[in-house]
């Protein structure tokens, strides 16, 4: 296997997309659209003429480079199909020295054939809409059912739109609400996601208004079959179960499909039990980190 460092520049898009399009393990935040997006820049490790590749998000810091997953970005695999572990080992191998700093997570565990990394073992949720919606309703744990038919109750109205701004402004109101600090081009970022992906790809946008005033929004990116939630509400939408009804409904839309919600997290639990509590599973990924030289943190703690 001849694996190659490839410079963004000597990318062929079209070739690197229909990779991501065939694999097996094909994930949206592999897409090149998609990390012409999110990161700064980003190259690649590619094989055999795009059979097998990995992204590798670049970020400068001072006159240092390192590889780290970018904002809006759950995980990658390397790319292609019938994966063995070898095949992992020889791609993490392969990447550049010049990088003195790496971290990825990959939706796979080749731990021990990847060594002088640190894995962390991650959780996420994903839930197939193959079955009717009255099965798949009765799949909710008790607490989703009656809080679904509570936001019902308080005449929370869910409306699919287009309305690409919306998925921003609430995002800003919950990272406002927690504390979360930004940047401006980080939410620019998300719109130019959002803007794309529903445009030109398929994704779609649920908004919940209560008494005619915008409350929560859920935008699922597609890729293939799969639709990646980002999703964002208000203090109210919370104490009225917007977010139960908005899931609800894009479940009734896509029941009996070939659809799957990637909920996109989480390790935390009370996150994860809501992700759960739709009749969601757990899949596992896995971050490979290898820790800063002496020589990057003497620099670094000097700029500071």
């Amino acid at each position: 296997m001849n694996i190659l460092y490839v410079k963004n520049k000597e990318i062929d898009k079209k070739k690197w997309d229909n990779c991501l399009l065939l694999a097996e393990n094909g994930l949206i935040y592999g897409c090149s659209w998609y990390l012409d997006i999110v990161c700064d820049t980003w190259d690649a490790l590619i094989a055999d003429d795009y059979k097998f590749v990995l992204p590798l998000p670049v970020k400068k810091k001072y006159f240092f480079k390192a590889v780290h997953k970018p904002v809006y970005v759950q995980k990658f695999n390397v790319f292609g199909n019938n994966l063995l572990p070898n095949i992992v080992e020889k791609f993490i191998e392969k990447i550049p020295s010049i990088f003195i700093n790496f971290s990825v997570s990959l939706g796979c565990n080749y731990s021990e054939f990847v060594s002088n990394f640190d894995v962390t073992e991650n959780k996420s949720q994903i839930l197939f809409l193959n079955n009717s919606y009255e099965e798949l309703f009765n799949n909710f744990d008790k607490a989703h059912k009656k809080n679904t038919r509570k936001a019902i109750k308080n005449g929370v109205v869910v409306n699919e739109t287009q309305n690409i701004n919306n998925v921003v402004l609430m995002k800003r109101e919950v990272h406002k609400n927690k504390n979360i600090l930004l940047q401006d081009i980080d939410y620019q970022k998300l719109l130019d996601l959002v803007t794309f992906n529903v445009l030109e790809k398929g994704g779609e946008i649920f908004d919940a208004f209560y008494e005619n005033n915008l409350i929560a929004t859920a935008f699922f990116a597609k890729f293939k079959n799969t639709y990646t939630l980002f999703s964002g509400n208000s203090i109210l939408a919370r104490k009225l179960g917007a977010s139960y009804i908005i899931i609800n409904e894009f479940i009734r839309k896509h029941q009996n499909s070939n659809v799957a919600i990637d909920f996109a997290g989480s390790n935390i639990k009370s996150i994860a039990d809501w992700n759960l509590g739709f009749g969601a599973h757990n899949i596992f990924y896995y971050s490979f980190s290898k820790k800063h030289s002496a020589v990057y943190n003497f620099f670094s703690g000097l700029l500071r």
